[in-house]
């Protein structure tokens, strides 16, 4: 009797044991549990390449629980395990990108796999309806070998010429004659865009408006490649690199009033010095066209006195 009962209890355990296996259908084996997955690969919409690292969650209906989660591996596939029956949300989320939600996920003792074969996600878009980028220069700037004054930050030189620039440059002197000199010595060598010119520095600056230069280079310890044999430092004009045809120039005049002869009074004053001085400067492509005409007149009275004795024989 007591040998029956216990075959009776080895079958009901065999059967229950039975009755709980699932089949695998991604693998083909048999789980002898109730615990579920979810699988599949996350792609990209339009590539349709895999994404690595993406986040996927598994997310409970019941109780908005994350009942587990993962990130994507380098085919982009992932597989969520040991979820108990009931119903989900999937959740996709990757920087750059969309997020996506997949409903209606019910893992049941009859369905416990869900197998996503692809799911795309698309990449987040945003519209801008105007973008401003600001950069800003500073004055001057300090590097190892030259220091460079940025001249379209200084308002001090607007509607001048570059030689009015060269005023307002620090270490650099210009005298009432025009003659330039960089810390005190006038032995300093004037480069236009890198090149020496065969001008006269101060006429050719004179010619040159303000508003055409970019930048002055100020190098006081020169190398070799500027062959700096006798000058106590270089200066480097940098133009702008603008190609817009036109013209442009400078015209100055004067007048002057003085007497019309020596000890004349009030009366004998009268309008008889004039100076008048023009430059002018066509741009067409990579090239420029200038020149320049000055006059002068005036007239001038002076007066001397001569000592002189003779002596006649020895």
């Amino acid at each position: 009797m007591k040998k029956l009962r216990f075959i009776l209890v080895l079958l009901l355990a065999v059967s229950g044991h039975f009755t709980r296996a699932q089949a695998d259908p991604l693998h083909g084996n048999q789980v002898f549990n109730s615990e579920g997955t979810v699988s599949g690969s996350i792609i990209d919409s339009v590539s349709q390449q895999p994404i690595e690292y993406a986040a996927v969650s598994v997310i409970s209906v019941k109780d908005s629980v994350v009942a587990g989660g993962m990130v994507t591996d380098e085919n982009g596939s992932f597989k969520i395990e040991k979820l108990k029956p009931g119903a989900y949300v999937l959740r996709v989320k990757y920087i750059g990108y969309n997020e996506k939600l997949i409903t209606d996920i019910v893992l049941s003792q009859a369905s416990l796999f869900r197998n996503f074969d692809k799911i795309a996600i698309s990449q987040a878009t945003q519209s801008l309806s105007e973008v401003e980028i600001t950069h800003y220069t500073e004055v001057m700037e300090a590097n190892l070998d030259k220091r460079v004054i940025n001249v379209e930050k200084d308002l001090t030189s607007v509607g001048g010429t570059a030689l009015d620039v060269m005023k307002n440059v620090p270490s650099v002197q210009v005298d009432v004659d025009n003659t330039i000199s960089l810390r005190g010595n006038s032995s300093v060598r004037i480069l236009i865009d890198g090149r020496l010119t065969t001008m006269d520095a101060a006429t050719l600056l004179q010619q040159i408006p303000a508003s055409m230069v970019k930048q002055v280079e100020v190098i006081t310890n020169p190398s070799a490649k500027y062959d700096p044999d006798g000058v106590s430092g270089i200066i480097n004009i940098i133009t702008k690199k603008e190609k817009k045809p036109g013209y442009n120039g400078i015209v100055s005049g004067g007048i002057g009033t003085g007497s019309t002869k020596p000890g004349g009074g009030m009366e004998n004053f009268a309008v008889n010095k004039y100076n008048f001085s023009t430059s002018m400067n066509y741009q067409v492509g990579k090239f420029n066209f200038f020149g320049s005409y000055d006059s002068r007149y005036g007239v001038r009275w002076s007066e001397g006195k001569t000592y002189r004795e003779l002596y006649d024989g020895d």
